[in-house]
């Protein structure tokens, strides 16, 4: 057994790497209004990296992309997200061996749905509903996202 005594000798903390980098990026992002209450859209990021010691951009995608979409009528509205990043290459030291492996962070979907009640101008109540499919990945390497999350509330616009 290994005796890790502070909690970054667990593979869980970051490490500033330098590098020359150069960056393609391309995107592109478009939103239909269908009719006045319902729109759709999506954007898709690509991006390319060149470095000169490194063997791989740590953390960074090579795609991202979000489909959404929105209805909304005169007191409310409810909307649907759903985001895509592609596989990202890591490394994870355990400080204690010293031992270094390279892994990778699969790609992952994650499905939001959020709605707004508008009582009047100035107080609404909303909700979202987070990776609503539960699924469970890693945004960084050991740093897992939470299951199913509800936030919702109450807003009030003061009027100053």
């Amino acid at each position: 057994n290994i005796v890790v005594e502070k909690g970054y000798e667990a593979g869980n903390s970051f490490q500033v790497i330098y590098d020359d980098v150069t960056t393609i990026q391309a995107s592109a992002e478009l939103i239909v209004d269908f009719t006045k209450e319902i729109k759709f859209g999506g954007n898709i990021e690509y991006n390319s990296y060149s470095l000169d010691t490194q063997d791989h951009a740590w953390n960074l995608p090579m795609l991202k992309s979000t489909l959404l979409a929105t209805y909304t009528r005169k007191k409310w509205s409810a909307g649907a997200d759903l985001f895509f990043v592609t596989d990202r290459k890591d490394e994870i030291t355990i400080i204690p061996t010293s031992s270094t492996n390279r892994i990778t962070n699969s790609a992952y979907f994650d499905v939001n749905l959020n709605g707004i009640y508008n009582f009047n101008e100035k107080l609404s109540a909303f909700a979202n509903f987070n990776n609503i499919l539960s699924t469970n990945y890693q945004r960084y390497t050991n740093f897992q996202v939470q299951g199913f999350q509800f936030f919702g509330g109450l807003k009030y616009k003061f009027d100053f």
